[in-house]
């Protein structure tokens, strides 16, 4: 009688700490793909606007085009017809640091900064100058010039993220 007077006890439902970790661990891994999806939005709309980006060429005091060619990481000086000093500097950047970080030319040259990105999203920004890049994807290049009116030292910098804090910035001495 005791084998067919068992009854089974009915089995009891889930422990609701379970069910609590498991809503937790579906909110957690939702949240992470609206979070990658924005955040994939957000870099088509950066890579849409690097797509098309606004060059300014660079241009002597006289009016005329300048042709000097830039070297990596140095100033090529050419005289201009009005007898202006052009330095035409190229600056690579890329994640987190800019080649050269310091810039030295000489008070009343035109300056003309040819930026090349060597990977990732960035842009050129040079305050004391109000010069900026438009903020262009990986291979792409961008020129900006000025002329050097100013003697001291200016920083410049990329204005993405905290790109700027994380060491993507450098110095122009003017003399």
């Amino acid at each position: 009688m005791d084998e067919q007077t068992q009854i089974s006890e009915p089995k009891k439902g889930m422990n609701p700490m379970v069910i609590v970790g498991v809503v937790i661990l579906v909110l957690i891994v939702a949240g992470g793909i609206y979070l990658g999806t924005k955040k994939n939005s957000s870099q088509q709309q950066i890579a849409q606007q690097a797509a098309t980006p606004t060059v300014a060429s660079a241009v002597t005091p006289s009016g005329l085009p300048s042709t000097s060619p830039a070297a990596t990481g140095t100033a090529t000086t050419t005289p201009s017809v009005a007898g202006v000093a052009i330095q035409s500097i190229t600056v690579n950047g890329g994640n987190y640091y800019f080649k050269p970080n310091k810039i030295t030319v000489k008070k009343g040259d035109a300056v003309k900064i040819t930026f090349v990105n060597d990977g990732g999203f960035h842009d050129f920004v040079l305050d004391g100058y109000n010069v900026k890049t438009d903020i262009i994807g990986s291979g792409k290049t961008q020129t900006v010039s000025f002329t050097a009116d100013k003697a001291g030292a200016f920083a410049y910098y990329c204005s993405v993220g905290n790109h700027r804090a994380m060491g993507m910035q450098g110095t122009l001495v003017v003399q």
